[in-house]
C-alpha cells in the first residue's frame, strides 16, 4: 500500500490543534501518584527544626558510611547486607532509629517537593488559564485553522490523489477518515473541556500535596539550601557536605 500524499498528512495536520496542557497535567499527575515523597500525614506531631537538623545530620553520616564501605567492597561478601546492618546499628546507637529515621526521610523530601511545586504554581496557573482562554473564547473555532469549505477541499484532495494513481481502496478509506472528522466548533469545545477539567486536576493535585506536608514546611523551609547542599555533594557534584550551624 502506498502511503498518503503529503498533502494529504498537512490537511489531517491542519485540523489537529496542540493539547499541552492535558501533557504537563499528566506529568504531575504520575509525579503525586509515582513518588515515595508526599506521604499522607495523618498522625503525630509537626517536625521540628531540631528534627530535621538531626535527620540531615545522620544521613551525612550514613552518606559517609557507605562511601567508605563501597571503597572496601572487596571486604564483604554481601556489601549491601552488610551496609544494611551497619546502618542500622549506627541510627539505633544515635538514639534515632531506622525506622523513624525513614518515616522523616519521607516527611523531609515530601515537604522540599511540596514547596518547591508551590513556587511553580502561579506559571503553572497562567498556562492554563491561557489555554482556557484560548480554546473557550467564543471565536474559538473560528481560529482552529480548519477548511472554509471542508468538503470542497476533501473533494480536492481526492480528485489530486486519483490523478496521481492512488488506489481506490485506499482513497476510500481516506474518504471515511476526513468523514468522521470533527467541526472546528466541535474541537473547540472539545478541547475547551478538556483545559477547564486539568486546569481542575493540577489545583486539586496542589491541595492534596499541600495537606499532607504543610505541617512540616517550617521546620524544613530554614534546611532547604542545606538539603540542596547534601544533594549535590551526595551526586558527587560538591566536594564536601554542608556544614550545619
Amino acid at each position: 500500500m502506498r502511503p498518503a500524499p503529503a498533502s494529504f498528512l498537512r490537511f489531517l495536520q491542519r485540523r489537529r490543534p496542540s493539547l499541552r496542557l492535558p501533557l504537563y497535567a499528566l506529568t504531575v499527575l504520575l509525579l503525586m501518584v509515582a513518588s515515595p515523597s508526599a506521604p499522607a500525614q495523618t498522625d503525630g506531631a509537626a517536625l521540628s527544626q531540631g528534627d530535621v537538623r538531626q535527620w540531615l545530620e545522620l544521613r551525612i553520616e550514613t552518606a559517609r558510611l557507605q562511601r567508605r564501605m563501597a571503597r572496601q567492597a572487596d571486604a564483604y561478601d554481601d556489601l549491601p547486607l552488610a551496609f544494611a546492618e551497619k546502618r542500622r546499628a549506627l541510627l539505633d546507637a544515635s538514639g534515632y532509629g531506622a525506622a523513624r529515621f525513614d518515616a522523616h526521610a519521607d516527611r523531609i523530601w515530601g515537604a522540599v517537593s511540596a514547596i518547591n511545586e508551590t513556587e511553580n504554581r502561579a506559571r503553572e496557573r497562567a498556562d492554563a488559564d491561557a489555554e482556557i482562554q484560548r480554546y473557550c473564547a467564543p471565536d474559538a473555532s473560528a481560529s482552529m485553522d480548519m477548511p472554509a469549505d471542508s468538503a470542497e477541499e476533501q473533494r480536492a484532495l481526492i480528485a489530486e490523489m486519483r490523478a496521481m494513481g492512488v488506489p481506490e481502496e485506499q482513497l476510500a478509506k481516506m474518504q471515511t477518515a476526513l468523514a468522521q472528522m470533527p467541526s472546528a466548533e466541535e474541537t473547540a469545545s472539545a478541547l475547551c473541556r478538556g483545559a477547564r477539567e486539568q486546569r481542575d486536576v493540577l489545583r486539586q493535585a496542589h491541595e492534596a500535596q499541600v495537606t499532607m506536608t504543610q505541617r512540616d514546611w517550617p521546620a524544613v523551609r530554614p534546611w532547604l539550601d542545606a538539603l540542596q547542599h547534601f544533594e549535590d555533594w551526595y551526586a558527587s557534584n560538591r566536594s564536601d557536605p554542608p556544614v550545619l550551624r
